[in-house]
């Protein structure tokens, strides 16, 4: 090979790949570690959670312990005002592994000394300092920003029970804290109590430890025993009160219904009445009633809303309301006044269900077709308050069932004092109807008359003429005296006309001879009275 045919042979370079300097792996090495460290960082640490309190007494950054079931699991950071000045924020960092203890219904309180009807809270925190108390809920995780509690909650949450509201139309004296009791037992607490600002009722929550929950139906009646019942009748004195307790701290009492067994308990958040004391819940102990409205047309003094409604003595429901504002809103201005009262089926004997509703409209509709009324009686002449006796007037006047402003009605009948008012009233009318003005004016005339009449007659008794006719006729007297003696028995004239009577008779009794001589013998004048009798003719032999 020539040297130009080197030359002009082009030469080849090998293409090799380019080498990685070590240098350069370890920065790669140093990020991949710190972004390990960063995330394992951040996957070992604890959550942070920011709550809400209306005050921070007792709070300081750096120092406040929050802590569950008396376990540290983190610290308080930071505390700070919110923007509207209306609260605080407190936020928190817990320790790792503590997620599942921040839940939706997760509560949050500080740990501060209380003291209460209820008794103390919180001793240990006059040395140890306040903290944040945290108590685990049982519904879904996540949650990082709650709303604390301004006192200790009566019942952690998870604990099974039942949980209630009880309402009033007045405080009774029953605070958070004061016991739920059965038949003197403790089986519950009082949670909260709070004024309810659109229907001014005093609300109350309960709960109810289980397994005493199930005693909790629709049937079951609570009332305050936090007082002294006293009861006066005709057995003598019945005092009735709690148990020292509630007498002290106040609390809460109820009783099942008769159907107990056969009804389910109630599920959370159900409402009841809370009566003033045991007597009273008595007073509406069923479930379902039938609402009716009675037209009074009388005076309803001494009527008032809790009066009973008895059928021949018998309670058979309460009275309910008086529909004034109703009464007003109507065009035509009625002389009656509609007063609502409830009938209850399971006071019939009819049981307390739905079905017992229908039983009961049925059987008041035929009752009232065959005379049933309603009526207003007095129950206590010293107090004077009424009542609503039900009972059959078969002299009434036929009527139905009517309606009143969406209620059904029952009619009505007025008796005792009202009656008699009625029919005084109507006495009082005829008499007003009578022309008393003309018979007045007649009877002044009358008596006018009669005065002239004694007038007269006294002028007449003045008149010497008639003083003197007493001894004139005194006179007269006498002079018939004298002549009724001249005819006495034995006296001239009598024994004279004793005589002249004989002799006439005598003559009396010759003419009735001749009388009867003459009809006898009309001819005897003529022939004497003497002659032969007449020839008889003989009877001889044939």
């Amino acid at each position: 090979m020539t040297m130009s045919e080197v030359s002009s042979t082009p030469a080849t370079v090998e293409d090799k790949p380019p080498r990685i300097q070590l240098i350069w792996l370890m920065p790669l090495l140093v990020l991949a570690v710190g972004a390990y460290v960063v995330v394992q960082t951040y996957l070992n640490q604890g959550p942070s959670i920011v709550v809400q309190f209306e005050t921070a007494e007792g709070l300081q950054a750096g120092k406040t312990q929050v802590k569950a079931l008396n376990v540290e699991i983190g610290l308080v950071e930071e505390v700070r005002l919110a923007e509207d000045l209306s609260h605080v924020l407190v936020t928190a960092k817990l320790n790792p592994g503590t997620q599942n203890l921040l839940r939706q219904d997760t509560q949050i309180w500080v740990q501060r000394p209380r003291v209460g009807v209820s008794g103390i809270s919180g001793f240990g925190t006059l040395l140890s300092g306040a903290y944040v108390e945290l108590s685990p809920g049982t519904g879904a995780t996540g949650k990082r920003e709650f709303v604390g509690l301004e006192s200790v909650p009566s019942t952690a949450p998870g604990v099974p029970g039942v949980r209630l509201t009880l309402y009033s139309e007045r405080d009774n004296s029953v605070g958070a804290g004061d016991p739920v009791m059965y038949r003197g037992f403790t089986v519950g607490k009082i949670e909260t109590s709070e004024l309810d600002l659109e229907t001014s009722n005093i609300n109350y929550s309960a709960f109810i430890f289980a397994p005493y929950d199930t005693l909790i139906t629709n049937s079951t009646r609570f009332w305050n025993a936090s007082g002294i019942n006293l009861k006066v009748d005709a057995s003598g004195f019945n005092l009735q009160s709690g148990s020292l307790a509630s007498l002290v701290a106040g609390g809460v009492a109820f009783d099942i219904g008769r159907d107990h067994k056969n009804e389910t308990p109630v599920p959370n958040g159900t409402a009841f009445r809370l009566h003033g004391n045991e007597r009273s819940s008595n007073t509406n102990p069923y479930r379902y009633g039938k609402l009716l409205v009675a037209m009074f047309d009388q005076s309803l003094r001494g009527l008032e809303v809790g009066a009973p409604v008895e059928y021949r003595g018998i309670r058979v429901g309460t009275v309910e309301d008086v529909l004034i504002n109703e009464l007003r809103k109507m065009d035509t201005q009625p002389a009656a006044v509609p007063v609502v009262f409830r009938a209850e089926p399971g006071r019939f004997g009819l049981g307390d269900s739905p079905q017992a509703l229908q039983h009961l409209d049925e059987r008041l509709r035929g009752s009232i077709e065959q005379g049933l009324r309603a009526t207003l009686q007095t129950g206590n002449l010293i107090t004077g308050s009424l009542y609503i006796s039900l009972d059959f007037y078969p002299d009434a006047t036929p009527e139905g069932m009517g309606e009143y402003n969406g209620y059904p009605t029952m009619p009505t009948v007025s008796t005792g004092l009202a009656q008699l008012e009625s029919q005084v009233t109507t006495l009082l009318t005829k008499l007003n109807e009578l022309p008393l003005q003309a018979t007045i004016s007649e009877l002044n005339s009358t008596i006018a008359s009669s005065r002239n009449v004694l007038n007269a007659l006294n002028d007449i008794a003045a008149d010497e003429d008639m003083q003197a006719l007493p001894a004139r006729l005194n006179a007269t007297m006498i002079e018939l005296q004298n002549v009724a003696a001249s005819v006495a028995a034995g006296s001239e004239l009598y024994e004279g006309a004793s005589g002249t009577l004989q002799e006439l008779s005598d003559t009396l009794h010759s003419v009735q001879a001749l009388a009867d001589k003459l009809e006898a013998r009309p001819n005897a004048l003529i022939f004497g009275s003497t002659s032969s009798p007449d020839p008889e003719p003989g009877t001889g032999n044939p």
